[in-house]
């Protein structure tokens, strides 16, 4: 291994270290103290209940794990450093919307879900739904590694994408309007930190 990909590598698992534990206090802290609120707004039309749960999704709502993985493949040290600013001002300002304005899903959860799905669900109570930082880190990041890449990785990225917004709609972990909103989050992220700076 080459000094500049350990030099890579090293300052990538720095970074991934502290956006774990910002995400961790920001949405576990958001989930917590919204869990015995009154006041966890509805987010959804009545006709988006309708979408099927597709258990089959859940692989593709987990591939954000290789994705997160992927820019210490393709980005050099002031990209990784310019996205990472990205996350962490979307993670902010995701953690803000999800005190002033909890919200929720509107699926029931029962006890014949299937596992994957349960599993989720367990650690992942639904009250930070608006906007989706699934969603929105997904984008943040392959808005990110579009620009390095060729059309043929670009496609690729494009296709990924809409697979994963479709599978926190039919994984049922979301609704359209979370959607929405955590697009938006990764637009505003990404015009509000256009440059590549050293931290």
């Amino acid at each position: 291994m080459g000094h500049e990909c350990k030099q890579r590598m090293l300052h990538y698992l720095k970074l991934a270290s502290l956006l774990s534990i910002q995400f961790v206090l920001i949405y576990g802290g958001a989930n917590l103290l919204s869990e015995h609120r009154s006041d966890v707004h509805r987010i959804y039309f009545d006709w988006e209940l309708a979408i099927p749960l597709l258990p089959a999704m859940v692989w593709v709502y987990a591939s954000i794990v290789p994705l997160m993985l992927s820019p210490l493949f393709y980005l050099d040290i002031g990209q990784l450093n310019r996205l990472a600013k990205q996350l962490a001002l979307a993670m902010l300002i995701a953690g803000a919307v999800f005190l002033v304005f909890p919200g929720t899903i509107g699926y029931e959860t029962t006890p014949n879900l299937p596992r994957a799905i349960a599993a989720i669900r367990s650690i992942d109570m639904p009250y930070n739904v608006f906007p989706s930082l699934h969603v929105a880190l997904s984008s943040i990041i392959m808005l990110q590694l579009y620009r390095v890449f060729e059309l043929p990785g670009r496609l690729f990225l494009a296709a990924w994408m809409v697979a994963l917004i479709a599978s926190v709609l039919f994984t049922h972990q979301h609704h359209i309007a979370d959607v929405i909103g955590g697009l938006l989050l990764a637009w505003l992220c990404h015009r509000l930190l256009p440059r590549e700076e050293s931290w």
